[in-house]
């Protein structure tokens, strides 16, 4: 049984963004997610894009991070022949499974549609 989401966006659907599916085999495997508090280069985790939109981002990870936070995502295609650093904000957050969290991420300045086209 999923957990309740936590965060401003539970209950009603809020998004001011069409969101659009990725297929994880769209990405890298290597794409990472870090709080911009983090003080080593190594205190990354990899993150699983689950969907985009102009205004976020939807990624799933091996750890929690509280809906405030900031975190860098780094995002590769799956040839890696582009990569993009985003700031987004943790606007909510899901468990899934045992060990995964769907963070709900918003990004600090808005995507293009362009911009957003060359991601997927």
């Amino acid at each position: 049984m999923p957990e309740e989401p936590v965060g401003p966006a539970s209950g009603a659907e809020r998004r001011a963004s069409v969101r659009y599916p990725c297929d994880p085999e769209s990405f890298s495997a290597d794409n990472t997610c870090r709080p911009l508090t983090a003080r080593r280069k190594d205190e990354s985790w990899t993150a699983t894009v689950r969907d985009l939109s102009t205004g976020g981002v939807g990624i799933v990870v091996n750890r929690r991070f509280e809906p405030g936070t900031l975190l860098s995502i780094e995002l590769q295609d799956a040839d890696r022949l582009s990569a993009r650093t985003l700031l987004v904000r943790v606007v909510r957050l899901t468990k899934e499974g045992k060990e995964h969290w769907l963070l709900g991420c918003a990004f600090t300045t808005k995507l293009s549609e362009a911009e957003l086209l060359a991601l997927m």
